[in-house]
């Protein structure tokens, strides 16, 4: 709801808002309150890790928690020297009915806990800690820095994938509280200096739009505080500030988008069908065989994604990434769906482009995600999009009996 609101105002009850979409169609199963329960769960930054001898997995962590420090002990493999954390004092009793004491392990008292986001009550899975960044005070309570929420759990039909983003339920509720919407703007620096890289389509029958930006000068790192909250409150782990930014702007607007690192790109991007029996290794560290019907994103030498589904590894952005390419695409709907099918791989970006979502959301898309970039990860002035567009939309006319509509509506039309 808090992101919800940046794009309509929404003084009502939220519990209102959730009845008037499921009375239109956009059925909310449910509303799910989140940072409830928190007192006593302080700020907290790592100033030290090390081993407890006679331990393979736990280690202990020295943290400063406003004028003062505590030990904690902790088998999260994300427990890092430098990070902003949520720490539990003892005597709290966090969201999942967990009451935190002070414990002895091999000899170490631990002081509270170091939270991960399910014993917050943020997420339902999580692989270690909520790392709420690196830059920040300490001490102050985890509800200043991630104030408290609602999520609307809501089901969409096939039929309307333009609901898959906020900027769409926020378009719906528009409409049915007859209220202005407020669409994100890019905030773009943009260079003259054209893409060094170029994009060429093989198979423009799956691929009716591809554009692209070039940025120099990002600095990959972990993400501010409140784009991590707005990605965690749907279900999203963050990864880096590049990554994140990108998964925003596909919650935000439903075009899924990608960065590739621009330096480990040999050459331009070619957009084409795969070879019979062609690999590539993914971002979810398996590799995968190809068949010919299967969409790829290719460079001169190899596939580097599988189009509409998910990354590769070799061109992955990574902490020396300092160059990307962001790709902002529309891919042909049964394609995908039939991809994702046949390699039993479901993800954001498929749930999406197999429901056929419009080619006029590739260049705001892009643009919205560059200016993001530019913002939460240092990157300098993007590249003018190039726009390989062969087959564009153009308006169609229709010439209809107004008696006819009116017949159909029940009502005359004037």
């Amino acid at each position: 709801m808090d992101w919800l609101r940046d794009y309509i105002d929404l003084p009502e009850p939220t519990a209102d808002l959730a009845d008037r979409l499921t009375l239109s169609g956009t059925e909310v199963e449910r509303v799910v309150q989140i940072g409830t329960g928190w007192d006593g769960v302080l700020v907290a930054r790592v100033l030290e890790v090390a081993a407890i001898p006679g331990a393979d997995i736990v280690r202990r962590a020295r943290l400063e928690v406003g004028d003062r420090q505590v030990e904690v002990v902790s088998g999260a493999p994300n427990l890092r020297q430098g990070d902003l954390l949520a720490w539990a004092a003892p005597g709290t009793r966090l969201p999942n009915g967990m009451e935190i004491g002070e414990r002895r392990f091999k000899g170490v008292t631990s002081q509270g806990m170091a939270c991960s986001p399910v014993e917050l009550g943020i997420s339902s899975e999580a692989d270690g800690l909520l790392v709420l960044g690196t830059e920040g005070a300490t001490g102050m309570p985890l509800s200043e820095l991630l104030p408290a929420d609602e999520v609307l759990v809501i089901e969409i039909t096939t039929n309307r994938p333009d609901l898959l983003c906020h900027v769409g339920i926020a378009r719906e509720l528009s409409v049915l509280l007859h209220r202005p919407l407020k669409l994100p703007g890019a905030a773009l620096q943009e260079s003259d200096r054209p893409s060094p890289l170029s994009v060429k389509i093989e198979a423009p029958d799956l691929c009716a739009r591809y554009q692209a930006r070039h940025l120099n000068g990002l600095k990959v790192g972990p993400s501010p505080a409140w784009l991590q909250r707005r990605l965690r409150t749907v279900g999203q782990k963050p990864i880096s500030n590049v990554v994140d930014a990108g998964n925003y702007v596909m919650f935000e607007s439903g075009q899924p988008l990608h960065a590739f690192d621009a330096d480990r790109l040999a050459g331009g991007i070619i957009v084409r069908r795969a070879e019979a029996g062609e690999e590539i290794a993914c971002l979810d560290g398996r590799t995968r065989r190809l068949a010919g019907d299967d969409l790829v994103i290719a460079d001169r030498e190899r596939a580097v994604a599988i189009a509409g589904i998910i990354g590769g590894a070799a061109s992955a952005v990574s902490g020396e990434t300092t160059s990307a390419l962001i790709e902002s695409a529309n891919f042909e709907g049964v394609s995908i769906r039939n991809s994702s099918r046949r390699l039993a791989l479901r993800t954001e970006a498929s749930t999406r482009f197999e429901k056929q979502i419009s080619p006029e959301l590739t260049g705001p898309a892009a643009a919205r995600l560059a200016g993001l970039l530019q913002a939460v990860a240092g990157a300098g002035p993007a590249s003018p999009a190039v726009d390989v567009d062969p087959r564009p939309l153009r308006p169609e006319v229709f010439r209809i009996r107004r008696g006819y509509v009116g017949g159909l509506l029940g009502m005359p039309l004037e």
